[in-house]
């Protein structure tokens, strides 16, 4: 029977340092994982699912664990609004038309 979740809060340097606890490198996580060393340092800052399944599964830990506000309590990403959704379509429409 697997334990429950712990209450740690998990920020970018808590995770940096856990990773580094078990004698491993952003750098060298990403290498084992099939990513460029930059796509692990961005993905402690924005989502980036499976740079972050690489860090979470590393650590033992569900993504909603460290990562409450990216993912639902299922570990699939939560949709976010972007501010500037200007957006064009292929037909050169902008999104928020009216």
């Amino acid at each position: 029977m697997r334990q429950p979740s712990s209450t740690k809060v998990w920020d970018v340097h808590a995770i940096k340092a856990e990773i580094h606890r078990r004698g491993q490198t952003l750098a060298s996580l990403a290498q084992a994982a099939g990513y460029r060393p930059a796509t692990l340092r961005w993905a402690l800052k924005r989502p980036i699912p499976g740079a972050n399944r690489a860090i979470a599964q590393f650590l033992g830990l569900p993504l909603q664990e460290l990562w409450p506000s990216w993912y639902d309590r299922d570990g699939k990403l939560i949709p976010t609004v972007r501010a500037n959704s200007n957006r064009k379509t292929e037909a050169g429409e902008s999104v928020n038309a009216a």
